[in-house]
């Protein structure tokens, strides 16, 4: 008798998250500190109403973790200036160049967005991320 035939496989599909990326702007900045500033949009993109429940998580080069609560209110970054924006999640480390990564996660610590990869280099170390519920 013959072997059976082999069975396809069928190819993992990519995850599927609750935040869709939605922007990213890497600015300036020549204090010795790497900031990322996050904003959870609701799937609507209404200001009044940010996305709160869940965390802004940053890993560092180093593999050091850390993470925030997005706030129940967008504040003002650069206020009066041209390059004014909002933001509801701030997390900073000491500057050191490389990857960082920033991503959403749910309370209990899943992943639900994908995550933002985030070169830090000379003065490229301030970073505006966007995520929008889907």
């Amino acid at each position: 008798t013959s072997p059976p035939a082999p069975t396809a496989v069928p190819p993992t599909p990519a995850p599927t998250y609750q935040f869709v990326k939605r922007a990213m702007e890497p600015r300036p900045n020549s204090n010795p500190i790497v900031t990322i500033y996050g904003g959870l949009f609701n799937s609507a993109l209404d200001l009044t109403k940010p996305v709160t429940g869940y965390n802004m998580v940053v890993q560092a080069p180093s593999g050091e973790q850390k993470q925030v609560e997005f706030g129940p209110a967008f504040l003002r970054g650069d206020p009066m200036q041209a390059g004014e924006f909002i933001y509801n999640a701030k997390i900073e480390f000491p500057a050191a160049d490389g990857n960082y990564r920033a991503w959403v996660a749910d309370p209990s610590g899943n992943q639900v967005a994908e995550a933002w990869d985030l070169g830090v280099a000379g003065e490229t170390r301030t970073f505006l991320v966007r995520w929008q519920q889907q």
